[in-house]
């Protein structure tokens, strides 16, 4: 009985890498359409290793719901079958929402990103006209809840949570 050899798998253009979503899943899929036609069209800097320039680069990336069943183990990280990036969609303009509920939420997604060694996450914040009018009643203004995330969960990296406004 011959021993088959194993093939090695070999991946081409068809394939994506992959980035997680969490948070507000009904925010993320009202965006869905838009982020993946723009997404590609917006150039990106590829910091190369061994001293070599930087090289822009268009990306495209296969969009999951984050689930910790999808982090890699044990180091395991390779680029086109673990999640390489993690993003948390929020709409949130309630202080009180934010300090009951999404918070909680937030740090639990970040404890699992920590746990499996995984760096790389953001946090947006979505503004939409809806909000707009919702945060009128708010006493703090909607840039507080920002400024509260980046306290809570980016204090040396205040690039990691963003605030997009949809119109």
């Amino acid at each position: 009985m011959e021993c088959q050899e194993e093939k090695p798998i070999i991946y081409t253009m068809e394939n994506k890498p992959i980035v997680t979503c969490a948070g507000d899943q009904g925010l993320f899929t009202s965006l869905y359409t838009s982020l993946a036609q723009q997404l590609p069209r917006e150039p990106m800097e590829w910091r190369r290793t061994y001293g070599r320039a930087p090289k822009m680069i268009h990306l495209e990336a296969n969009f999951v719901q984050f689930k910790e069943e999808l982090l890699p183990k044990d180091g395991n990280k390779a680029l086109l079958t673990f999640p390489f990036l993690h993003i948390y969609w929020t709409d949130c303009c309630d202080t009180e929402a934010y300090k009951s509920t999404v918070k909680e939420d937030m740090m639990r997604w970040q404890n699992s990103l920590r746990t499996h060694g995984s760096a790389d996450w953001v946090i947006i914040v979505v503004e939409t006209n809806d909000t707009k009018k919702k945060n009128k009643t708010n006493i703090l203004p909607r840039s507080s809840i920002v400024d509260k995330i980046r306290s809570d969960f980016c204090n040396k990296q205040n690039d990691r949570c963003g605030c997009c406004r949809i119109l």
